[in-house]
């Protein structure tokens, strides 16, 4: 019970602190709100031609678009009045391209089609391809809005088709419109030419090196995978996304991609680490100061705290996540939220506010059109009246729910009846263009075969000295074949006999080290402990020797040289390792570790052998090592987990780092022996390093069945 209560503490704790950094994180952000107005005051003052003054007044537009509606206006008619004045098309469609995202963010959907509308007539004007693809790719992303996805598809291909032709297209751009036809494939359940969008995206952001798009990528990707329920795959691109964001110190996306992994283990029943990483996302959204973040991240927690009977806390991060969602009028997530703060209120017995919250979850899911959680909300209302013995009531809920069920299984039985239909008709088509290509043929037959008669001998002569040529190739590509795995196999036989040298070698320094720390502990430990007996036993008869102050050094001396050898013992082969295992060592060396913080995170990891976990103790060792002679660092995090066919190590100092391309011809001896254990445990690993940021070091040593 007292550790429950602590438990409960710490987090209220843990929710007044990231209240605290919210409020700080806002304050500054006001701070370079404000400075960021002024410099685009600054350049609109500076703006010497028409063309400058437009793109300054869009500017401001763009920059006011959250927070003051009049100044939007203000700026867009001054774009509308300058380019009047001048005569000038251009002027005109990036007015209506400001006034269209001004609508679209007002949620006026109709006024941003005739803003699109008119942006596109001028695009059509000034005949400027990349123009007319950034209106209909806006028309796209509204239509999508709209929930009109069949037309949502077709104008964003459009645009993808005329951009993918333009010479100087930013790359960067086609990655971001094929990111919008992925969304939209995925919604119209078109998931493998989803995923095929996406990869292209990934592709395009690979090669131009741009991380935020590649990152939008891999999160589609995994997002994909999610929604097919192939987890693992899912969860291995989520691990991407949150590694590279955290490399590029991209804070949005740690938060996001946190946010997604901790979903994924929460519904593997991994609370812990469903914890860890909300408690991950709520940080880094805190720190950006984003609102929808937080939203989404409290409404997580909130799900977590639920699932372990913790009510309170669960109210509370509904409680913010309901706030937050009010700040930005997120309906999505308010929904939920209320709807879930309902499902606590209901378990407390506080009727009369867990019906308010559950009737405002059901309006807010028909609002939205959102069909699941209408029917979770129904389902849950039902319970309600049935705990108030409210009969009548709880069977229209119910009722309800199970006429939505029956209307979602027959909308998904005719889709299905369409399909074959379509096919149907597709095959019986294609019988009457085959039954037609039989008719022609036949009447072709005979003029054919005379001519097929005269060339019959020379086509036979020609596929002849053709197959003696194919042949002879064939030939010589086998003998080709055969000399590289000849020479493959060779380098193989090299590699193994090196693998076995270094195995021998890598055994024997292990054995050796067990037999100093055994002979180390045993022998000259036992014979230092006997020597001190011996020497009590002598300074009862020699009390005389006190007053020369010989006995108390050398007695100093000796409790000195017992703690050198059991210090020197334990780093040789540690008590920790052989009885509790390799995570309990690694917190050991972090217990004792004063001069920098290390902090040791356990997601979960298979059982390893002695040999993998003294391998891997080792690197460690050496990992922290390094960091404290060279890196600077005040921090190293130390992170075990796994899937299904690999223990996974993460190491990561907050330290200087260094240039990597300067260790690929000469590396130290710490970092070839890192790479001689994981080698030799069959294991692969990536070092990264950036210079002021730090390193990491992730292993995959594969799993050994017991």
């Amino acid at each position: 019970m007292g550790t429950s209560k602590w438990l409960l503490n710490k987090n209220v704790w843990v929710l007044r602190i990231a209240s605290l950094c919210l409020y700080l994180c806002f304050t500054i952000s006001q701070l370079y709100g404000q400075g960021q107005e002024d410099s685009l005051q600054l350049q609109l003052k500076q703006a010497t031609t028409w063309k400058e003054k437009i793109n300054a007044h869009q500017d401001l537009a763009y920059y006011y678009v959250r927070s003051d509606s009049s100044q939007v206006m203000r700026h867009i008619n001054a774009m509308q009045g300058i380019a009047r004045r001048e005569k000038n098309d251009l002027g005109f469609y990036q007015s209506y391209m400001s006034l269209a995202s001004f609508y679209t963010h007002l949620s006026q959907y109709d006024l941003a089609k005739q803003a699109l509308d008119n942006g596109y007539a001028y695009s059509l004007k000034i005949n400027e391809p990349e123009k007319t693809s950034a209106i209909l790719g806006n028309m796209g992303v509204l239509k999508y809005y709209l929930n009109e996805l069949d037309s949502a598809k077709y104008y964003l291909d459009t645009a993808y088709q005329i951009k993918r032709t333009l010479p100087n297209i930013d790359s960067s751009n086609l990655s971001r419109n094929l990111n919008s036809l992925a969304v939209i494939s995925a919604d119209l359940d078109l998931y493998e030419e989803a995923i095929a969008y996406q990869t292209q995206a990934l592709e395009i952001s690979k090669s131009i090196g741009e991380h935020s798009s590649y990152l939008r990528a891999l999160s589609g990707i995994a997002g994909l995978y999610s929604k097919l329920n192939e987890t693992e795959k899912s969860l291995d691109y989520e691990y991407q996304v949150y590694h590279l964001a955290k490399k590029i110190s991209d804070s949005d996306a740690i938060g996001v991609s946190a946010r997604n992994i901790g979903m994924k283990h929460l519904d593997t029943n991994k609370l812990d680490s469903a914890y860890f990483y909300f408690n991950t996302s709520i940080e880094y959204f805190t720190k950006v100061g984003s609102k929808k973040g937080l939203a989404e991240a409290n409404l997580s927690m909130g799900d977590l705290y639920r699932e372990k009977s913790a009510l309170d806390l669960g109210m509370q991060y509904y409680n913010q996540a309901i706030r937050y969602a009010n700040e930005i009028s997120d309906d999505r997530v308010l929904a939920g939220a209320k709807k879930n703060a309902g499902l606590i209120l209901l378990k407390q017995k506080k009727y009369i506010q867990s019906k308010a919250l559950l009737e405002e979850g059901l309006q807010l899911y028909e609002d939205l059109g959102n069909t699941s959680g209408i029917q979770e909300s129904l389902l849950a209302l039902t319970n309600f009246y049935k705990l108030q013995n409210n009969w009548k009531v709880a069977f229209l809920y119910y009722d309800r729910h199970n006429n939505l069920s029956d209307s979602i299984n027959n909308e998904k039985f005719n889709a299905d009846v369409k399909n074959l239909q379509i096919r149907y008709e597709t095959d019986k088509k294609d019988s009457q263009i085959k039954n037609q290509g039989i008719t022609i043929q036949s009447q072709k037959m005979q003029r054919n075969s005379i001519i097929a008669g005269s060339l019959l001998l020379l086509v036979s002569a020609t596929l002849l000295i053709w197959q003696l040529m194919q042949q002879a190739k064939k030939n010589r590509l086998i003998f080709n074949q055969e000399n590289q795995l000849q020479e493959q196999h060779i380098v193989h036989l090299e590699k193994e006999n090196k693998i076995l040298a270094m195995s021998s070698m890598i055994e024997g320094q292990e054995s050796e080290r067990k037999r100093i720390a055994q002979d180390l502990h045993d022998g000259l430990g036992g014979l230092l402990a006997t020597i001190k007996v011996k020497f009590n036993i002598i300074q009862k008869e020699l009390r005389e020797l006190e007053s020369m102050d010989v006995y108390q050094r050398t007695s100093s001396m000796i409790d000195d040289a017992c703690t050198e050898v059991r210090k020197i013992a334990h780093n040789m082969m540690p008590d920790s390792l052989t009885k509790l295992g390799l995570i309990e060592a690694v917190r050991d060396i972090a217990e004792y570790t004063s001069d920098i913080n290390i902090k040791v995170i356990n997601l979960g990891t298979h059982q390893m052998t002695e040999t993998q976990d003294i391998m891997i103790y080792r690197i460690i060792q050496e990992f922290i090592s390094n960091t404290r002679k060279h890196a600077k660092a005040a921090q190293i995090i130390v992170q075990f987990s796994s899937d299904d066919h690999h223990s996974i190590i993460y190491l990561e100092d907050d330290g200087l780092g260094f240039d990597p391309s300067s260790m690929s011809t000469s590396k130290g001896l710490g970092l070839k022996s890192m790479e001689s254990r994981i080698n030799f445990l069959g294991g692969t690993h990536e070092l990264d390093s950036t210079l002021g940021i730090g390193t990491t070091l992730q292993m995959w040593i594969p799993r050994k069945i017991m």
